[in-house]
């Protein structure tokens, strides 16, 4: 989609600074079950980190709400719960603003997607 915002360097620092900040995946938001595509931030650290430490690896995800993507809900999830997804920071940022109506387009755009009807 043309003339979608790009979204604030205060909130997606560019790439040397965090580049975990570009990941995106799949967490069970708000339940088991419902499935959110989320922003992974960063490994949870301090005293998050020490409380959850039972959990291992503990990710921040960053569940943005649909059509206005500045709001939303921080959550912290064991990574081994995190489906990671291949697609860009800016094509989740497009599916969670079109409300799922535009999904990015494949590496090779002459195939079709998997269960394209």
């Amino acid at each position: 989609m043309r003339g979608l915002p790009r979204p604030s360097p205060a909130i997606w620092p560019p790439r040397p600074q965090i580049d975990a900040a570009r990941r995106i995946g799949h967490v069970q938001f708000p339940r088991p079950g419902i499935w959110a595509i989320g922003f992974v931030s960063t490994t949870a650290r301090g005293e998050i980190a020490r409380h959850l430490s039972a959990q291992g690896e503990v990710l921040t995800v960053f569940v943005a709400t649909t059509p206005n993507p500045t709001s939303g809900f921080l959550v912290y999830v064991p990574a081994q719960d995190v489906i990671m997804l291949e697609m860009t920071l800016e094509d989740a940022a497009k599916m969670i603003i079109s409300a799922g109506l535009v999904y990015p387009n494949p590496k090779d755009p002459s195939k079709p997607l998997p269960n394209a009807a």
